[in-house]
């Protein structure tokens, strides 16, 4: 018995329509309003926890290495939960602009980073964490932290394109700041 070509084609569309749903599903996309309770509860512990001075701590979960989010919360003394901030944006990296930041520090803020390598050599040397993230929400690029030859100290960043990226033909996205 032959199959109607109409029927063929409704089939295949609901087999695509179904892994649509499914790649949705797995997203790393979060409601802005989304809650740390939330959060925790479709992606587990926080990746990162880093004790304040306070008495609080900040919260980091992190979807590096290969997801571009990372949200960050402060949980005050008493377990009071503060706002989510997605931290792996070009706001979230504006921060490093000024101010003191030791590697301990941007752990804290960002969460680990994608990967880490060594450039250079001798006095030369240099430490880089890459953090995959969206730039300007649509370019998958990479931030790139370039610490001291210890690791310990930020000197520079600057973002490039990410070669992992799916959007890699939309457009290039290149900058830094020294």
């Amino acid at each position: 018995m032959k199959t109607p070509t109409f029927t063929v084609f409704r089939r295949a569309g609901l087999a695509a329509s179904a892994l649509l749903l499914a790649a949705c599903s797995t997203t790393d996309h979060v409601s802005p309003d989304a809650t740390a309770a939330e959060l925790q509860e479709r992606f587990g512990n926080p990746t990162v926890t880093c004790p304040l001075p306070d008495g609080g701590e900040r919260r980091v979960w992190s979807r590096q290495p290969d997801g571009q989010f990372a949200w960050a919360s402060i949980k005050d003394a008493e377990g009071k939960e503060g706002p989510l901030q997605q931290m792996l944006s070009d706001a979230g990296f504006a921060q490093l602009q000024g101010g003191y930041w030791p590697a301990e520090k941007i752990r804290c803020e960002f969460g680990p980073p994608a990967e880490i390598k060594e450039i250079g050599h001798g006095n030369a040397r240099q430490v880089v964490w890459s953090y995959r993230f969206r730039h300007a929400n649509a370019w998958d690029s990479l931030m790139n932290l370039y610490m001291g030859p210890k690791g310990d100290v930020l000197r520079r960043s600057s973002f490039i394109q990410d070669p992992r990226g799916m959007n890699s033909g939309e457009g290039n996205a290149t900058g830094s700041s020294d």
